[in-house]
């Protein structure tokens, strides 16, 4: 996805405190040419430790273009059941910067997901909700191995 550009211009649009700050592209033509790509279903490996980023989903095979960095270790998220699927499994930790993640704006906590109109229209969601954090790019870094 960083590849390929999914979260330049994203919006971080759901912060709660002490929980999770959630984020992608609301862009509904960016969006629609994404959600064929549907990340199946995994065990949890890798739990929701502070950092750890994972997929949203609200189902069975639901994951696809929505994703979360834990604000605080979320291990209940490893083995609650939901509409038949167990836990939210990561696939990456915000080793560096993590103090940026925390001063995301969280004052609308989870507001900006109650109306599907502003939430599937980046132009009105930021109307609405100025103070929404956003993505300007992202890229990706490879890390030089340490020696032991």
């Amino acid at each position: 996805m960083v590849k390929y550009n999914f979260f330049e211009d994203g919006t971080f649009y759901r912060v709660v405190p002490n929980f999770v700050a959630q984020f992608g592209n609301t862009d509904t033509i960016v969006s629609n040419q994404w959600k064929k790509f549907i990340v199946e279903d995994e065990p949890v490996i890798a739990g929701n430790s502070k950092g750890a980023l994972s997929f949203a989903r609200a189902g069975k095979n639901s994951r696809d273009l929505d994703l979360f960095i834990n604000l605080k270790d979320n291990h209940r998220l490893d083995t609650i059941n939901s509409n038949d699927v167990v836990g939210f499994p990561s696939f990456g930790k915000v080793v560096n910067g993590m103090n940026v993640v925390e001063s995301l704006y969280d004052g609308y906590a989870g507001q900006t997901m109650e109306d599907e109109e502003i939430f599937n229209s980046t132009k009105l969601m930021r109307e609405r909700y100025p103070k929404l954090d956003r993505i300007l790019n992202a890229k990706i870094i490879k890390l030089k191995k340490k020696n032991k």
